[in-house]
């Protein structure tokens, strides 16, 4: 079964849909991928927009509650104050002033605070639980010890400080410094039980507020976010439900303060995370969400987006495909017409071109215009050439007939060569292949009056039918000649007077006749011109001998030529060929020449074969040698020996 043929319509469009199927793949790919790559990051800043939000309004609601009890720290702080200035000076005025400090150290334990006098860092007036504070070298909140602000608030000439310290399981500690003159300083310290009360207050205020603000923001509906306190406790949740799923402490563990952390879970399902440390309490507001409730609506964005950009380039290409039918559609009417016109038979039908051409479209202007214009063109030519071409053929075959017909009569005028001729003591036999329809070659064998065996050979100049006419003039005249009793010179001679007086061509025929006594073996030639003829003996070892006299030049192109007359003897069992250049000059296919070297080696080498055969002989030589190359010149032999 033949696979069915596209026509150039369907290629175009085949090649303009795989054209835009490969342009639409990688823009819809990438287009794809930019589209879910984008949501999905858009998702997550949003997601972490919103965990910063949450940090924002903890740090806003613990600044107010810090705000308040800031107030009642500042109270605190005058009233240690007022006591420190009261005690500095009943300390400096008195004279007794160990006495008194001590007095007021057991007064004011009473009512929870404890005095220490100190010079540098060094208790002139001890107290056990302050200098435990000093020899502990305890840190305020702020990271400062006791001793530094000692030595240091004095070398700043600050006249009191104020600190909390936590250095056991009593609670906070509020510590004042007051600085008296020669280094010596007063420390004081009061049980901050008040603060810490304000302090749990103040942190389960925020939790409470946290709470009400994670209830008024708009969460993703898969979306859970909570409060953790630094041993993974929940103290507030809005949202789903916090997934159990997920590794807490590893997202808690990777939260930097001030920077945080987001990423996405390796465990169970996949879920976004941010994470937030908020660093006065140390508590972790935490935010996930499922991996696929934000990929699938960026999947679907995405994919709503390749849908748009392939509709794009359908029609894109639907426009395309129309433009190209209607741009090809004059060749696809060549292409109709050119296969009506491969149906034609032109040997039948003539005047096509206007059937061919009716209703034919080549008004365009482009490339394709153009063709058709040149395939018009080609129609009408056509058409036109093949009238003249019956026209030629009509002459031809009428020609053709004539020359058949010359041929037969040329092949009527020379003596027949189907068969040898044969006679009592003589054998000979001819062969001629012409080059074309009709020959200029000449041969003839002909039994004289007196019993001699007349040989003729002749090769006219030029090919065809002006070769053809001189060449059975010539004949002709040869044989009247032979007839009436002339010698070989002697033909020659009147022969070349009679062509010479109506030759304004000039044209000449190359010429050897000979006369053999079959019973004596004398052989009387004249030679015009023409090859040598090669003798040998049928007797093995006889040599070659080739008969190379000349009688004159070539004959007809002038009158007044006189021919010298030659003789041989052959003795019995010789044989002699005479050929035309024909076969000296058959060329190769590399244009070299068989040449008389080559047919003396066949002659030689078929030295006892009968005349037929070795004229066969140098024939087969021939065709070998030629091989592929055409024939170029008429081929004639005549091959005779004496038999007695």
């Amino acid at each position: 079964m033949s696979r069915p043929v596209l026509t150039l319509k369907q290629k175009f469009l085949s090649i303009i849909g795989l054209a835009g199927v490969l342009a639409a793949l990688p823009v819809v790919y990438l287009s794809y991928s930019q589209a879910v790559e984008l949501g999905v990051k858009h998702a997550t800043i949003i997601f972490d927009q919103q965990v910063r939000l949450i940090n924002e309004l903890i740090e806003i609601d613990y600044v107010e509650s810090v705000a308040t009890a800031a107030d009642k720290s500042i109270s605190d702080h005058e009233e240690m104050s007022y006591l420190a200035s009261s005690v500095s000076r009943i300390y400096l005025s008195s004279i007794n002033s160990d006495s008194v400090v001590r007095t007021l150290q057991k007064n004011l334990s009473e009512h929870g605070i404890e005095l220490m006098v100190a010079s540098g860092t060094d208790p002139i007036i001890g107290n056990p639980k302050i200098e435990e504070i000093l020899r502990k070298n305890v840190k305020d909140y702020r990271g400062v010890s006791i001793k530094e602000m000692l030595i240091n608030d004095k070398a700043s000439l600050a006249t009191s400080s104020f600190t909390t310290v936590r250095f056991d399981a009593t609670g906070p500690k509020v510590i004042g410094i007051w600085h008296l003159p020669q280094n010596e300083s007063l420390i004081f310290m009061r049980a901050n039980v008040d603060r810490e009360r304000d302090y749990e207050k103040t942190r389960f205020q925020i939790i409470g507020q946290v709470q009400d603000s994670l209830n008024q923001i708009p969460l993703h509906k898969n979306a859970s976010i909570a409060l953790f306190n630094p041993r993974g406790t929940l103290l507030a949740t809005a949202g789903a439900k916090f997934p159990d799923s997920i590794d807490l402490t590893d997202i808690l563990s990777r939260a930097k303060p001030g920077i945080g952390a987001n990423g996405v879970t390796t465990k169970g399902t996949p879920h976004y995370y941010s994470v937030y440390i908020f660093k006065p309490y140390d508590w972790y507001i935490t935010a996930v969400l499922p991996e696929w409730a934000v990929t699938k609506p960026a999947l679907n964005g995405a994919l709503i987006l390749a849908a748009v950009i392939l509709v794009v380039f359908l029609i894109t290409g639907l426009i395309a495909a129309f433009v190209v039918s209607k741009t090809i559609r004059p060749l696809g009417i060549v292409s109709e017409r050119a296969g009506k016109l491969s149906k034609i038979d032109f040997s039948q039908q003539s005047d096509f071109a206007e059937s061919l051409l009716k209703g034919f479209s080549y008004g365009q202007r482009d490339e394709i215009g153009q063709v058709s214009q040149a395939f018009a063109h080609m129609i009408q030519e056509l058409d036109k050439s093949i009238g003249k071409l019956k026209s030629t053929l009509a002459s031809q075959q009428r020609m053709e007939g004539e020359l058949n017909a010359g041929h037969d009569i040329q092949r009527s005028i020379l003596t027949p060569c189907d068969t040898p001729f044969t006679a009592p003591g003589f054998a000979a036999f001819a062969f001629m292949e012409p080059a074309k329809e009709v020959a200029g070659d000449l041969y003839d064998v002909i039994e004289t009056p007196d019993g001699r065996q007349a040989l003729v050979v002749g090769d006219v100049s030029g090919k065809g039918v002006s070769a053809a006419l001189f060449m059975s003039m010539t004949i002709t005249l040869i044989r009247y000649a032979i007839a009436e009793g002339y010698g070989p010179a002697t033909i020659m001679q009147r022969v070349n007077d009679q062509l010479a007086k109506n030759n304004p061509t000039c044209m000449f025929v190359t010429l050897w006749i000979g006369l053999l006594d079959p019973k004596s073996g004398k052989l009387v030639f004249a030679n015009g011109g023409h090859c040598p003829p090669a003798v040998i003996n049928r007797a093995a070892g006889s040599p070659l001998r080739w008969i190379s006299e000349l009688s004159g030049p070539v004959v007809g192109p002038m009158e007044g030529v006189d021919f010298i007359e030659h003789r041989t003897q052959l003795e019995p069992g010789d044989t002699c060929l005479i050929y035309t250049d024909g076969v000296s000059e058959a060329m190769n296919t590399e244009k070299q020449l068989f040449g008389e070297e080559r047919i003396g080696q066949v002659v030689e080498t078929h030295h006892d074969a009968p005349v037929d055969a070795l004229v066969q002989a140098v024939m087969d030589a021939v065709l070998t040698y030629r091989g592929e190359e055409l024939q170029s010149d008429d081929i004639t032999m005549v091959a005779f020996s004496r038999t007695e």
